[in-house]
């Protein structure tokens, strides 16, 4: 889901989970929202948002009726336009809140205002209340009289709501009751009792809730009237206080545990209490306290066993001590006293006559003593091929996970099958892992959840959530320019090429069920939708060796080399590696990458730039880019779009390319080899740099989608599907007239 700007001050708004509903968090403000909320959608309400804030009504209505043009059910496109067709701003009130103020009150009354109320009519719930609210306060700056209605179930649930907010749960309680006479299966008014049964002021801290909420009728009323989205929260909320709960005996028997150590004092006490911490499995540090314990343990049972010896040695029994000494080699003097027991022992036999049999026995002497030998050896290769192999690697996998490489330290203890507590420690760091991405999720970071959960793979439904959740942050790629050739995605989710085909870049035909695609100067890469990937073209360095790539969310073909993110937010490269330009081994938390001539770049999940690579002309200078919401890698610069649609530039600038200061209202980018081009949120164009073959003639376009720059030509894809082009055409790159049913975003 794309971000939404706030209607009174453009911070970032958080959705509601009832919907339709959300709160700034700049300014604490609740606003309506649009249904639609992919990323095109959400960018253009945010340009109509920005354009009425500036005072510029006339060019923000455009915006809106543009919406409605596409989609006539657009409530909040509705209530937008009235604003803007009696000129409201709004400006702070001295109290922390927001006063309206028309600027066109000539407009006439604004309750009978027809955008307003076709808003109403396609609204319900928490929205159509907060239309209403609002409406009234726009009427009352007016000086236009109004009627007041008995408070409507809505009114009454955001009623509740606001009281919960205030503290005031009682309150709340009874207003959400009331809702519940009119209306008993309203899921809102049965998770708002829930909230004030728990005295919580917002959905979200259930999750810090003592209580067990599972038992409540509210929340069984809830699971059982409430949407899917509604049903996921409360059961993702339950399975968090769970774990919060067994956590909770955890800390008791760790601190039983701890205890007992304190009071042991022999070999088995503290082997007991080993076992005690070892049932932990890795909390906290119980690992390093069980060791300890084994520690404390096996030198009061060496003591012992000296004690034992010496007492032997004292009463004249050599043999018996020398067998003792010789079970604790290196024991403090052990080794010397066990040589002295032996030799003891020796001269104390060689005083006695042996028996006739013994001396006639010595082949069976020799053979025993093989024999000995024999199982010793075996012994020792059953030791350190059983236990210091294993436990070498057991160390190792343990080093990973303190480094925080949780996914290689799964991978390494499931190696050691079962070894120690290797399977205890697996499912360990993968149940906390997964809280963890819930807890994220939870608070809005869709980015860091989505890659935490393509870390676990195949734990639960980490896979399937992972890919739900990359779907919404990672737009497709459905058009690319190559270096001398075009590519396209069809609605069937088969490929178009054209172009130069020279080392078979273009030989696409059969590929099925693609998702994106992305070309390169002489190669070509698809992604599957199951994950996998695809190439065709020149195969130089190995660029094209994907086959055994898996679980990716995005690639992208530079000139030379190969780049993609995993599932788990990791970035894998292939082909040529001059520069560095495939060196990602410290990137973590990746959610877009691009890839150009020499350099690649990539986007964090806290909307930073990360880039490497070839740096002559400047073009990985990214480090302090913020607030970005993509980045796109050319011939010798690169492009980053911040979220409030302005442009970053890095790089070379000698034919322009990188002279994007002035460029507003941009929701795609992309990079060319020479030149830069832009897609504002009206569906135009823009574009600078290098011009000698007309690659940046774009002006005329309109309604357009996406767009792509390759090496002297630029694409841009049309909400019918159709695509245009321009620029070089020696090969034939640009000859796309045909094309009429490519896939359009969603």
């Amino acid at each position: 889901m794309a971000i939404l700007k706030c209607k009174y001050c453009g911070g970032n708004v958080s959705p509601f989970p009832e919907g339709g509903v959300g709160t700034c968090a700049s300014c604490g403000a609740v606003m309506t929202l649009p249904k639609n909320t992919d990323k095109q959608h959400a960018a253009a309400h945010n340009c109509g948002n920005y354009l009425r804030r500036a005072g510029k009504f006339d060019k923000a209505l455009a915006v809106y009726q543009k919406l409605l043009s596409e989609d006539e059910t657009d409530a909040e496109a509705c209530w937008c336009s009235a604003l803007c067709r009696f000129g409201i701003q709004y400006a702070e009130d001295g109290t922390g809140g927001y006063r309206p103020a028309a600027l066109r009150p000539e407009a006439g009354r604004f309750l009978e205002c027809g955008d307003y109320l076709a808003a109403l009519s396609l609204s319900d719930g928490a929205a159509k209340l907060q239309y209403e609210q609002e409406a009234l306060r726009i009427a009352a700056s007016l000086g236009q009289t109004v009627q007041r209605s008995t408070p409507t179930p809505g009114q009454l649930l955001k009623q509740g709501f606001g009281l919960l907010q205030q503290g005031d749960f009682a309150a709340a309680d009874g207003c959400f009751c009331r809702v519940l006479d009119a209306a008993p299966e309203e899921a809102m008014a049965h998770l708002g009792r829930l909230l004030a049964e728990c005295q919580c002021t917002a959905p979200k801290e259930l999750a810090g809730c003592r209580r067990e909420i599972t038992q409540s009728a509210h929340y069984q009323d809830a699971l059982q009237y409430g949407d899917a989205a509604l049903k996921n929260f409360l059961q993702a909320t339950a399975r968090q206080l769970q774990r919060q709960g067994q956590l909770s005996k955890i800390e008791q028997a760790y601190a039983g545990a701890a205890a007992a150590m304190e009071a042991a004092s022999t070999n088995e006490e503290y082997r007991r209490v080993a076992r005690l911490f070892g049932q932990l499995k890795g909390y906290r540090d119980a690992q390093s306290r069980a060791q300890e314990c084994l520690r404390r343990a096996e030198v009061l049972r060496r003591d012992g066993i000296y004690r034992a010896a010496a007492a032997a040695k004292k009463q004249g029994q050599a043999a018996k001590a020398a067998a003792l000494y010789a079970q604790i080699p290196g024991w403090r003097d052990a080794n010397v006293q066990a040589v002295q027991s032996k030799q003891r022992a020796e001269a104390q036999k060689a005083a006695k006559p042996e028996p006739e049999h013994w001396v006639a026995s010595a082949g069976k002497r020799i053979a025993v003593t093989l024999l000995v030998m024999a199982l010793v050896v075996a012994g020792c290769y059953l030791l350190v091929t059983k236990y210091v192999i294993p436990q070498q690697k057991y160390s190792a996998a343990e080093t990973l996970l303190e480094a925080g490489n949780r996914e290689e330290a799964i991978e390494a203890f499931q190696a050691l099958a079962d070894f120690k507590d290797s399977p205890q420690r697996v499912t360990a760091i993968q149940e906390d892992w997964y809280s963890q991405a819930e807890v994220l999720l939870e608070a809005g970071d869709a980015c860091r959840a989505a890659a935490i959960f393509g870390g676990l793979r195949d734990y639960e439904d980490a896979r399937e959530r992972s890919r739900t959740l990359w779907a919404q942050i990672v737009q497709p790629e459905l058009i690319s320019a190559g270096g001398w050739y075009s590519v396209a995605l069809r609605g069937d989710m088969m490929v178009n090429s054209i172009g130069d085909d020279r080392e078979g870049q273009c030989e696409t035909g059969s590929w099925m069920s693609i998702a994106s695609v992305s070309a390169g100067w002489e190669h070509t890469l698809g992604l599957r939708t199951d994950g996998t990937v695809i190439a065709a073209g020149y195969n130089g360095d190995g660029r094209g060796n994907v086959d055994d790539w898996r679980d990716m969310v995005a690639v992208s073909a530079g000139q030379w080399h190969t780049v993609g993110l995993r599932s788990n937010g990791r970035v894998i490269g292939l082909g040529c590696g001059n520069d560095g330009r495939i060196d990602f081994d410290t990137w973590r938390d990746i959610i877009a990458i691009s890839s150009g001539r020499n350099h690649t770049v990539g986007m964090r999940a806290d909307y930073t730039a990360v880039a490497t690579g070839d740096n002559t002309s400047g073009q990985c200078k990214v480090e302090e880019w913020q607030n970005l919401q993509a980045v796109s890698a050319g011939g010798a610069h690169t492009l980053g779009l911040t979220r409030d649609g302005k442009v970053l530039a890095a790089g070379s600038s000698e034919d322009g390319q990188c002279s994007v200061s002035g460029w507003t209202d941009i929701v795609a980018v992309a990079a060319g080899y020479y030149h830069s081009v832009g897609l504002k949120a009206d569906g135009t164009v823009v574009a600078v740099g290098y011009n000698e073959y007309g690659q940046c003639d774009v002006s005329q376009w309109t309604d357009i989608v996406a767009i792509s720059a390759g090496g002297f030509h630029t694409l841009g894809l049309k909400s019918d599907g159709s695509i245009v082009a321009t620029g070089r055409n020696e090969s034939g790159q640009c000859e796309v007239q045909g094309w009429d049913n490519m896939m359009v975003p969603d």
